[in-house]
């Protein structure tokens, strides 16, 4: 079976880290590109790299993920969340080519005191959330093939991140963190392996999982304060961590709960993910930020 890959946007934080983890997969043939080298509105180029390498899966990791920007800038997020997946869901379609895409929690309203499933009701708060639902959206009326995964408080070395940012501000004498709203840290490179593996298993070409939405997130829901605990004690970082409120820290609306319930790809994929503590152990551990 073809495993040929064409990775976009592969410096960001998901494509940076697709490409630390490709040694492992060594039967993938695997391509990047980042913005340099090809703008995802650019549908001639991007054709053109399709026929090229043959690719058979695209797995897209452009997006604008700055919530603050993505308000203050409608138009650039929208172009960059939503807009651009006309195009490259059109050509995936025309060439018979599965797309695999990045979605998020904040598609949800946070009014829910459970995990959210793929089923419930989207109600995005903030324009960040609006611009990745219809990005969703448009791939799935292109009628594509398609694999929409929604993550949520991704971090790793790479770029910036919540993690990063609290250990990053060991120099402050304290930091005001949200009590009040739940989460889950999830590393990237448990979902880069997951994305891999299946692709390596054959696992992600099934009738049965192509076409669908999965959340993938690690087990657990911490607020943002306890995180930030969790990180002082892992990090040894001398840091005054107090009790706040998501109104004490951000004027944009965000959901106050934004887990995600990963019963349905623990079924469909028979996994179970680190719990979120685990994970972020190993990270601090592994990782001299």
């Amino acid at each position: 079976m073809n495993k040929n890959i064409l990775i976009i946007g592969s410096s960001g934080q998901l494509g940076s880290c697709f490409i630390k983890n490709k040694n492992n997969f060594k039967k993938l043939n695997i391509y990047f590109k980042d913005k340099k080298e090809l703008d995802i509105l650019d549908i001639d180029n991007l054709s053109s790299i399709i026929n090229f390498y043959n690719i058979k899966i695209i797995i897209n990791c452009v997006a604008q993920t700055n919530v603050a920007k993505c308000e203050t800038d409608r138009k650039t997020a929208d172009l960059i969340n939503n807009i651009s997946l006309i195009n490259l869901s059109s050509i995936c379609k025309e060439k018979n080519v599965l797309l695999i895409h990045f979605s998020t929690d904040y598609v949800f309203d946070g009014t829910k005191n459970i995990p959210y499933s793929e089923s419930d009701i989207t109600n995005p708060l903030n324009y960040y959330g609006l611009s990745k639902l219809n990005g969703e959206k448009q791939i799935i009326a292109s009628g594509c093939e398609y694999i929409i995964l929604r993550i949520c408080l991704t971090y790793s070395e790479f770029k910036k991140n919540f993690i990063k940012f609290i250990i990053n501000s060991k120099n402050k004498k304290e930091l005001i963190l949200a009590n009040d709203v739940i989460s889950t840290p999830t590393s990237c490179d448990s979902v880069v392996r997951f994305i891999y593996e299946n692709i390596n298993n054959n696992k992600i070409f099934e009738k049965q999982i192509k076409n669908n939405i999965f959340h993938f997130t690690q087990l657990g829901s911490p607020s943002i304060y306890d995180i930030g605990k969790k990180i002082k004690k892992l990090a040894n970082i001398n840091i005054n961590i107090i009790k706040g409120s998501i109104k004490d820290i951000s004027s944009i609306k965000r959901p106050l709960n934004s887990t995600l319930s990963i019963n349905k790809v623990q079924e469909m994929f028979n996994i179970t993910p680190n719990n979120w503590e685990i994970e972020l152990e190993k990270f601090i551990k592994y990782y001299k930020l």
